[in-house]
C-alpha cells in the first residue's frame, strides 16, 4: 500500500512539473551582431561584435558564462579593464582596454548591457559569413547550466552608433555631448584638442609620429599616423572613430573612450587621417583609403 502511495505521489509530481516552465525568467532583449569594416575581412584580429541586453525578472542572480553562434569558430565574452597609464599631462591616469573574461553577474530584477565601452562578445565567423540585414541565431550560456536563445540583426557599426545616440539601445554613460561639427578645419582642430586632452600623445606622440613618452615599452608600438600604412580597421573616419569606441578587442595597447560622443571620434579621426595627408576632408564612408 505505501509502494502504490509513493508511485501515485510520484505521478503528480511529474505531472505539475511537467505543465510548468522551468527555463530562467531571462530575457535577451535589442540584439544586435556588428560586422567588421566594410574594407576589411573578419577574423581573430577583426571579429564580429555581439551586443545585447539581459533582463533578469527573477528571484535570484544568475551569471552568463558564455555564448554560442552557430558556424561560429569562437565567441569571446569581453569587458574593458582599467590600466594605469599616463593622461596628457603626463600624471599617472586610467585607461580602458579590452580583456577576456570568464563571466557576468547579472543581479535579480536587473538589465545588464553588453555594448560599446562595457561588455562585449567578439565572434570569430567560420566558412559562413553574415551580412547586413541577416537575422542571426545565438545562445546565452548560463552558469546554472540553462541557456536562453536570442536572435541578432546583423548591422554596421555606423546604424548601432546612430540608434545608441538616438537612445534606442542601450549604452553606458557618456559624459560628451553631440556637438555638430561644421566643416573638415573645425573638426580637425577640435579633434586636435581632444587628441591632447585624452592622452592619445603620450603613447602616439604630440604630432602624430608613434614616438611619445609610452612608445618604446608599449608592443605592439603605437602607430605613426604619419606612416603610409592603412589602418587595421579601415582608413576613413567612420573606421578610426569605431576603434576609439571599441579598441581592439582581438589584443594590443590601444584603449577605448567610450565617454566620447560619435561626434567627438569622428573629430579625432579628422585630426589623425589629417597628418597623413594634405590636409584634405577625410572620407566617412566604408571605402577603404591608404594615407598616403
Amino acid at each position: 500500500m505505501q509502494g502504490l502511495f509513493r508511485l501515485t505521489w510520484l505521478a503528480l509530481l511529474f505531472s505539475v512539473l511537467g505543465g510548468c516552465d522551468l527555463s530562467p525568467p531571462i530575457d535577451v532583449e535589442q540584439a544586435v551582431l556588428v560586422v567588421p569594416a566594410a574594407s576589411v575581412a573578419a577574423s581573430p584580429s577583426n571579429p564580429y561584435a555581439l551586443y545585447f541586453t539581459l533582463h533578469n525578472r527573477g528571484n535570484a542572480d544568475v551569471a552568463v558564462s558564455g555564448v554560442a553562434i552557430d558556424s561560429a569558430v569562437s565567441a569571446q565574452l569581453q569587458s574593458v579593464t582599467a590600466h594605469r597609464m599616463p593622461n596628457s599631462n603626463g600624471a599617472p591616469g586610467m585607461q580602458a582596454l579590452m580583456q577576456p573574461i570568464e563571466r557576468v553577474e547579472v543581479p535579480k530584477h536587473a538589465r545588464v548591457a553588453f555594448s560599446p565601452g562595457g561588455f562585449t562578445v567578439t565572434v570569430v565567423p567560420g566558412a559562413r559569413t553574415w551580412r547586413v540585414g541577416d537575422s542571426v541565431a545565438f545562445t546565452v550560456q548560463l552558469a546554472s547550466a540553462w541557456t536562453v536563445a536570442g536572435r541578432a540583426r546583423v548591422v554596421t557599426f555606423a546604424e548601432l552608433d546612430a540608434a545608441r545616440a538616438s537612445g534606442a539601445v542601450a549604452a553606458p554613460d557618456a559624459s560628451g555631448a553631440d556637438s555638430a561639427i561644421a566643416d573638415s578645419a573645425t573638426a580637425i582642430a577640435t579633434g586636435q584638442r581632444l587628441y591632447r586632452a585624452n592622452g592619445c600623445a603620450q603613447c602616439h606622440g604630440l604630432d602624430g609620429g608613434g614616438d611619445g613618452p609610452l612608445a618604446k615599452v608599449l608592443q605592439p608600438p603605437p602607430r605613426n599616423f604619419r606612416a603610409a600604412l592603412p589602418f587595421a580597421n579601415g582608413s576613413t573616419a567612420d573606421a578610426v572613430a569605431r576603434t576609439l569606441a571599441t579598441g581592439l578587442p582581438a589584443g594590443g595597447s590601444m584603449p577605448l573612450y567610450p565617454h566620447l560622443s560619435r561626434q567627438e571620434r569622428l573629430a579625432i579621426a579628422s585630426y589623425v587621417l589629417s597628418l597623413g595627408t594634405d590636409g584634405s576632408t577625410p572620407t566617412t564612408g566604408s571605402a577603404p583609403r591608404s594615407i598616403p
